[in-house]
């Protein structure tokens, strides 16, 4: 009975990180439908903003929006991987790729944002981190408890 609970409340605080996720990547202010597909913005050299970011000593936004764009993709990775643990690192490590390439065309379409190579490719590495964190956790707990 503990364990279905666990899991209801995991699936119920999984699914406010996608509402948070959303709301905070395509659905922010400025998100409007009237301009669907007008205002969007493609960057088209991965990590360009990075390099200017560092060139002109804006390093805080640069850390900022390179480790945050891994970071707020960790959960995904390691929540899927939980949730089935017979899912592959590589399959796991695709639907992060499917989110966040949803995540950025959302952004081009609705003018809320800059698509970016750099963005896909870093949330890419996030979920793939947030599923590898989980699978060496599982393996330390496993030797832990085996003693």
């Amino acid at each position: 009975m503990h364990e279905k609970r666990t899991k209801r409340l995991l699936a119920l605080l999984f699914f406010l990180y996608l509402a948070f996720l959303l709301r905070i990547t395509v659905f922010r202010p400025g998100f409007s439908l009237t301009g669907l597909g007008q205002n969007g913005v493609v960057s088209p050299t991965p990590f360009l903003e990075y390099y200017n970011w560092l060139r002109a000593g804006v390093y805080g936004t640069a850390c900022y929006l390179f480790f945050g764009n891994i970071g707020v993709f960790l959960p995904f990775g390691g929540y899927l991987s939980w949730r089935w643990p017979g899912l592959r690192l590589w399959q796991v490590t695709l639907a992060g790729f499917g989110l966040s390439f949803a995540i950025e065309a959302g952004q081009y379409l609705f003018g809320t944002g800059v698509s970016d190579l750099a963005d896909l490719i870093l949330n890419t590495l996030g979920v793939l981190l947030g599923a590898a964190l989980l699978g060496w956790g599982r393996r330390r707990w496993r030797r832990h408890a085996a003693r």
